[in-house]
């Protein structure tokens, strides 16, 4: 049995550890245990359905990355105005379209209230990535006048959609189209 916070941690994130051993981890006082349990994919879907409630970014990270996450848990948290579950979210292998579209309507309002902050940025990219994700919404994000430059380039040269590098190859910036382009043929330049 462990005694030590470090032992409690080390048994939270072993994928030896079984469901029921995980369940009582998920109480602890100590907030790194509680997000090891949050990611650890035995962990029983009724502790994570509880931890999304956590104040704790870590836990909330850790269940929206967890590919283990149910298909509801993962809808609460893509609803819940938690812009700092939006990347993990979109790079959990797990997210259904249902999901990712929720992403996109999240990232959506946040630009149309502030323009794109840091973290939608890194959701965006990630977003663009996902082979589920929803193309159409992806290109009407980076069409926006807000967002930048060094986005959509960076969009251009990692997702693998090819609807959205030959959106991006037609782009407003040179740079931007020139990395697509590259991308899309496969040359450099």
């Amino acid at each position: 049995m462990a005694t030590s916070p470090k032992e409690y941690w080390d048994k939270a994130r072993s994928v030896e550890t079984t469901p029921d051993e995980l369940a009582p981890l998920a109480s602890s006082r100590y907030e790194f245990v509680v997000a090891a349990v949050a990611a650890n994919v035995n962990t029983p879907a009724a502790v994570l359905a509880t931890l999304v409630r956590s104040p704790d970014q870590n836990v909330i990270c850790a269940i929206a990355a967890n590919p283990s996450t149910p298909e509801s848990t993962l809808i609460e948290l893509a609803s819940s105005g938690r812009p700092e579950a939006l990347p993990e979210l979109a790079s959990n292998p797990s997210a259904s379209e249902v999901v990712l579209r929720l992403i996109a309507d999240r990232l959506r309002a946040s630009r149309a209230r502030s323009g794109f902050a840091g973290i939608d940025v890194r959701a965006i990219v990630v977003l663009s990535r996902h082979p589920r994700a929803p193309v159409a919404s992806v290109i009407e994000l980076l069409a926006h006048d807000r967002a930048t430059r060094r986005l959509r380039k960076m969009v251009a040269r990692e997702t693998g959609h090819g609807a959205v590098v030959a959106h991006l190859a037609d782009d407003r910036s040179e740079v931007v189209r020139r990395t697509a382009r590259a991308r899309n043929f496969g040359t450099a330049g």
